[in-house]
This record gives C-alpha cells, structure tokens and sequence, in this order.
C-alpha cells in the first residue's frame, strides 16, 4: 500500500471519528440536560439506568423498528459456529495471509466487551504475538469519547495503518 493511500485512509478515519464523536458529546449533553435536574449529582448512573431502561428513547431518539436490547439477543444466541469461532477464523485468516496485523483497540470501563477476554482470547487463540497488538483506553465501551482519548485513539489508528506499533 502507498503511503498516500495509507495517508488518505488514516484522514478518512480521523474525520469520521471526529465528526462521531462531536454528534455522540451534543446528543449526550442534551440527553443529559432533559433526563436529570441540574443540581444531579450521580449523572452517569443515572443516564445510564435511563438508557438501560428506555434505549434511544432516553436521547429522544426515535426508530421505525423495535428496539431490542442486548440482554434479550444474548439469551437467544445460538452459539454454534461451524467455520470455528470468530478467534479461529482470525488465527485461519493470520496464518493464511502472513502480512496481516490485527489491532484491538478497548474500554479499560467496557462492560460489553471487557479488555480481560480481549487478552484471554489472543493468548489462548495461537495468534501470531508479533502481529497482534491490544491496547487499552480510559473509558468505557466508546473509546472515541473525550479529546485526549479520540487524539489518542486517532494517532494509534495511524500508527498502525502505517505498519507501527500502536501500543508504543
């Protein structure tokens, strides 16, 4: 790949985090300012109880289909996968293609996807460790919240398109 196509794709993602992160900070702060008194001091807890509770309802967020909640889908998930696990299939895919870098980027706060099993799986997977490369960040499950977090995260993403190591 060129560098200016490894250029282009590290603005491509840098814009499109910025302008996600811009939209996800108003429609929070507004969110915020509707579900609880200002003089609220527990604001996280609460939103997100209210988000529990009521989905997108909670930011005013309306949809044309039913919204379900994760705890509903994980119940029902079959769980059989006959091409291997999504760690096989990577491990597969690794060994198949010895170029390919895998780059997990997660919420050290995440509770759907936690960073423990981020490292349980790419030491129990037969990863190849010299192409694999985890990193934690200061926030919960959107990693992308905050400036120093997406500055950070953005120059990570950088670095690794690049051919670096993200996590140095």
């Amino acid at each position: 790949m060129t560098s200016a196509r490894i250029f282009m794709r590290t603005v491509l993602l840098t814009s499109m985090f910025t302008t996600i992160k811009q939209s996800l900070m108003a429609k929070i702060s507004a969110a915020a300012k509707t579900i609880l008194p200002s003089d609220h001091e527990n604001t996280t807890v609460e939103i997100r109880m209210e988000i529990y509770r009521n989905g997108p309802a909670a930011f005013n967020v309306r949809l044309d289909r039913q919204y379900v909640r994760s705890v509903n889908v994980i119940e029902t998930w079959n769980r059989e996968a006959p091409k291997g696990t999504t760690a096989e299939q990577l491990r597969n895919a690794m060994m198949r293609i010895p170029g390919m870098r895998t780059f997990f980027a997660n919420g050290y706060y995440d509770g759907a996807a936690e960073i423990g099993i981020v490292y349980y799986t790419v030491s129990h997977a037969g990863l190849p460790k010299d192409r694999v490369f985890v990193k934690g960040y200061p926030s919960g499950h959107m990693i992308y919240f905050g400036e120093d977090n997406i500055e950070e995260l953005c120059n990570d993403i950088r670095s690794f398109v690049e051919g670096n190591d993200p996590t140095k």
